[in-house]
């Protein structure tokens, strides 16, 4: 069963908390972000890497 939700201006109640909007935000920004951030760097490295292995 879902729970309700409710709204108080900038504050979201959620399982008798209120948590503001502002921190759910920046978690799914930065959930999402950070992981390709860091796939991207590793692939740039491994990219950086490659001419120099002698063959």
């Amino acid at each position: 069963m879902a729970q309700k939700r409710r709204k108080h201006g900038g504050l979201v109640e959620r399982g008798g908390r209120l948590t503001p909007k502002l921190r759910i935000a920046l978690y799914c920004i930065c959930g999402i972000t950070v992981p390709f951030s860091l796939l991207m760097i590793v692939g740039a490295a491994i990219g950086g890497v490659i001419p120099l292995i002698p063959t």
